[in-house]
Parts: C-alpha cells; sequence; structure tokens
C-alpha cells in the first residue's frame, strides 16, 4: 500500500506517534495502518474471537504505555490473518522491548 509523502517536514506526524518509544508500539503502528484499521475496530475482531481486550489497552500498547502479552500478540496475528514473518516481526519487537535480543 504506497503513501505520498506528507508536503512538509512533520506534516502528518500525530503527537501518539512521537510518543512511541517500543519496538513494538512501532512494529504494531505499521501492521494497524497497513490493514487501515482503528484500535476499535481492531478490538472488535478480537472480541468476535471471543478474545477479550479493551480500546484503551490497545491504545496504550500502541502508544508504547504497555507491553502485549504473547497471547494477544497470537490473537491480532491470528484475526488479521498474519503471515509468519509479520508474527516474528511482532513477537521480536516485543521481546526486543523486554531486554531479549533474538
Amino acid at each position: 500500500m504506497a503513501r505520498a509523502a506528507p508536503a512538509q517536514p512533520g506534516a502528518g506526524k500525530t503527537e501518539m506517534t512521537e510518543l512511541t518509544t517500543t519496538a513494538f508500539a512501532a512494529a504494531f503502528r505499521r501492521v494497524i495502518e497497513v490493514y487501515g484499521l482503528t484500535v476499535s475496530a481492531l478490538q472488535r475482531r478480537l472480541a468476535a474471537q471471543q478474545y477479550d481486550v479493551s480500546v484503551n489497552h490497545l491504545s496504550d500498547i500502541l502508544a508504547g504505555q504497555r507491553r502485549p502479552s504473547p497471547e494477544l500478540i497470537n490473537a491480532i496475528c491470528r484475526v488479521l490473518k498474519l503471515p509468519a514473518m509479520d508474527k516474528e516481526t511482532l513477537h521480536r519487537a516485543a521481546a526486543r522491548d523486554k531486554g531479549f535480543s533474538i
């Protein structure tokens, strides 16, 4: 999915993007953007698959304020039908945030 570059430096950035401090938050943001989802839409998809997670919790993860469990990462990958490479990318990013290098 190609996107046009912002017209001027800093254009198109949101405060939340600038606050992202974790590798997982950055990778998660890319997934959300590529799939054209909102956090609410992702939460509804997860709920439809019997995974109980709040919009606030997902928003906090996206902002880098919370870390996801491996089970939540797997659930996100499952509901979005992410390819194995993208699933691995998300898990590796979460591991880096916890101080592991894989």
